[in-house]
């Protein structure tokens, strides 16, 4: 199933779900672009076909880059770190840079290891990558020097001693020169004992006048050489705030500009001139974020369809009247609009009249879950067994059968009603009243979500009842807020939420929409329909008080309802019947 198996919906939501584990619930990963890179509270990674398989390898990369990218979310302290690159800027030894993120790479994965039994594992697999390639270019290129090469090897010794068990990592610690080895070994103990980016700055510092000393590689042909002139001040004192504190924009955004601040990567590929030996930079410079992408890479190149992929835009739930509900000075106004809102659903069903009544009784029928019935013999009590009138005679006690009714499908139903600009919300809330009265009486659970372009309303879960005063005034309010139209982030929201919510055996998803969208998008939801049927979704279109069906019949070509205002019981209810009888029909074959 796409939302188990090893797949970019199923590794979104594990990923996401790790953070949240992890204290974090504002860091979130999105797939976008071809790119890999960490702003500060969201982890980006290549978007990739919705339909592609991913092997048990390729999962852990993308994990471990995660996990890693976490882990200096939750514990670097970027106060500390800008004032630190600052200091280098002044004295024009950017190069520093380097040697305090080696440093604070372990402090932030010995953290992340403790917190988090599952880290190891998926580091070490992109450990393993990273190092593969770093192998490769010392191979052929060569080291700048000793002093280059002691904070990697700091940093490599460390995660050996923190117990990560790689083939690249054993191959790389035994090619080091002695020289190398020798002087790495006397900072791995200081260094894993670091608790903090202060801490680690401060070894830093040290280990880079070392480095000077020795005639570290100082130019940096990579790096640009006009910056921000540096502010004067002192580094914060021990107590004051750390990775909550951060002084970088907080809008999540691509344009990563100059690299002062830990986690905004440089979007463009390390070049090395292949004449030159290798420098930390080198070494350090996206690695691992090109790792990444070239996973990507070849994920989308497998694949038969690589535009088919994971929506790019973020859906966030949203409730417009949350504010209110938390404003005491206004408990007064929003308890007399829930009334309001209420009073509208009741009046609907006044206008719908014993039209709603009869036909959702009608179609409640073919909603509820089928059954089986048959007789069990050889019973010590219950009717007595035909086959076993013999026993009479003889004294048997075991002459009696009972009847046994199997569930042989259980069935449940998710509306997603379309709440964007355009909808007629008249005709929506009656829509939505006549589903619910209807999904009331079949006695099944159902989910009623409103979704737009970027937010979505859960109206009702499927663990709700379906007449509640909480109900009644989500839906009388529909429409009262509105975004634009984007389908396919909200089908797979849908399917999401779905399989959040029920495990049923017959899962019927009404989508409704007036269809305001393009044949793009309703290509997509239809491929993402077929990849999804199969698992027991059957997925249908509802046209509300619209004459065009078209995006629509090509997003559900199960079938579509087309709805008529004027008689929307009959339009809506008698069509739904007929496709969902086949429907079932075609789940017992």
């Amino acid at each position: 199933m796409i939302f188990n198996n090893n797949n970019p919906v199923s590794l979104q939501r594990e990923l996401n779900g790790l953070s949240k584990g992890l204290g974090r619930w504002d860091v979130h990963t999105v797939f976008r672009g071809d790119g890999a890179s960490a702003s500060n509270k969201t982890i980006y990674l290549p978007n990739m076909p919705v339909d592609a398989q991913l092997s048990d390898e390729q999962m852990r990369v993308f994990r471990g880059y995660h996990i890693h990218e976490v882990g200096h979310i939750l514990h670097t302290n970027d106060r500390v770190w800008n004032f630190e690159v600052k200091e280098y800027m002044k004295i024009n030894e950017f190069w520093r840079k380097d040697v305090l993120n080696a440093l604070e790479d372990v402090m932030i994965e010995r953290k992340i290891n403790e917190q988090y039994a599952g880290a190891k594992r998926n580091l070490e697999e992109t450990v393993d990558r990273v190092l593969g390639k770093n192998l490769a270019q010392i191979a052929e290129h060569g080291m700048a020097g000793t002093a280059d090469e002691v904070p990697y090897a700091i940093l490599q010794m460390c995660r050996k001693a923190m117990g990560y068990n790689s083939a690249n990592l054993d191959a790389y610690l035994a090619q080091l020169p002695e020289t190398v080895a020798q002087q790495a070994d006397q900072w791995v103990c200081e260094v894993l004992e670091a608790e903090d980016t202060k801490e680690v700055a401060k070894i830093a510092r040290a280990l880079g006048q070392w480095m000077k000393d020795e005639g570290v590689a100082a130019e940096q042909p990579d790096e640009p050489q006009k910056r921000v002139a540096a502010e004067d001040g002192e580094p914060p004192e021990d107590g004051e705030e750390g990775d909550g504190d951060k002084p970088k924009p907080d809008d999540d955004s691509d344009d990563d500009g100059d690299d002062d601040g830990p986690r905004v990567q440089q979007a463009e590929t390390n070049r090395q001139d292949e004449q030159k030996p290798l420098s930390l930079q080198d070494l350090m410079n996206r690695t691992l974020e090109d790792v990444v992408e070239e996973e990507a890479k070849s994920v989308i190149h497998a694949s038969d369809d690589p535009t088919f992929q994971l929506p790019t835009r973020d859906i966030n739930e949203y409730d417009p009247y949350d504010e209110l509900q938390r404003t005491r000075e206004h408990n007064a106004r929003h308890d007399e609009y829930l009334k309001e809102r209420s009073a509208k659903y009741d009046n609907i069903i006044k206008q719908l009249g014993k039209s709603l009544r009869t036909r959702s009784s009608s179609l409640a029928r073919v909603l509820q879950s089928q059954e089986n019935e048959f007789w069990v013999g050889g019973k010590e009590h219950g009717r007595l067994d035909r086959n076993r009138m013999v026993g009479i005679v003889t004294g048997e006690k075991n002459i009696w059968a009972q009847q046994v009714r199997q569930q042989t499908q259980s069935t449940a139903v998710m509306v997603m009603m379309d709440q964007s600009g355009s909808m007629s919300f008249g005709q929506v809330r009656r829509a939505l009243v006549t589903l619910n009265e209807t999904l009331s009486r079949a006695n099944v659970p159902y989910g009623i979500i409103g979704w737009s372009c970027s937010n979505y309303q859960i109206l009702k879960t499927m663990k709700m009842k379906g007449r509640t005063e909480h109900v009644k005034e989500q839906i009388g309010g529909m429409g009262d807020w509105s975004g634009g139209t984007d389908p396919y982030p909200a089908l797979m929201m849908c399917y999401e939420k779905y399989h959040e919510w029920s495990q049923a055996e017959r899962k019927i998803i009404l989508f409704c929409s007036d269809a305001a969208f393009n044949l793009r998008e309703s290509t997509m939801m239809c491929k993402l329909n077929a990849l999804m049927e199969p698992q027991g979704y059957e997925p249908y279109g509802i046209l509300i008080d619209a004459n065009d069906a078209r995006s629509l019949e090509v997003a559900f070509p199960r079938g579509v309802v087309k709805t008529n205002s004027k008689r929307l019981p009959e339009t809506m209810l008698d069509q739904l019947q007929k496709l969902l009888a086949l429907g079932a029909n075609s789940a017992a074959a």
